[in-house]
């Protein structure tokens, strides 16, 4: 499983399950490029057993939507949020590893989280 971000600024997903490469977007997004997402650490705990909270050091400035994408590049959750800090219950999904993106400002951050 690989991540990153290519030549145009696109975030992208490889996994080994089947070889494909998917992009992810943002919601609402008016521009061809989405901006380089910003990787943080800002979701706690992490490892954790399905509930995390999203903290950033200020408000979103605007309603965002917070995505979850598990490995085979799928959104398997999304809430939109205007305030911090956020919980997001991920309970409902299986063990592993995902990556979470939202955006704030113009800016677009990713975290990976383990759900155990």
């Amino acid at each position: 499983l690989r991540f990153g971000v290519d030549a145009s600024g696109e975030f992208y997903i490889l996994t080994k399950a089947d070889g494909k490469i998917r992009t992810l977007k943002t919601p609402g997004s008016t521009s061809l490029k989405t901006p380089a997402p910003e990787t943080v650490n800002w979701l706690s705990p992490n490892p954790g057993n399905g509930l995390f909270e999203l903290l950033v050091p200020q408000n979103l400035e605007q309603e965002t939507t917070i995505q979850v994408v598990n490995e085979l590049g799928q959104v398997v959750w999304q809430q939109a949020y205007h305030r911090c800090p956020a919980q997001l219950d991920l309970r409902q999904l299986p063990a592993g590893n995902y990556w979470v993106s939202w955006q704030s400002a113009g800016r677009q951050f990713v975290q990976q989280v383990q759900k155990q």
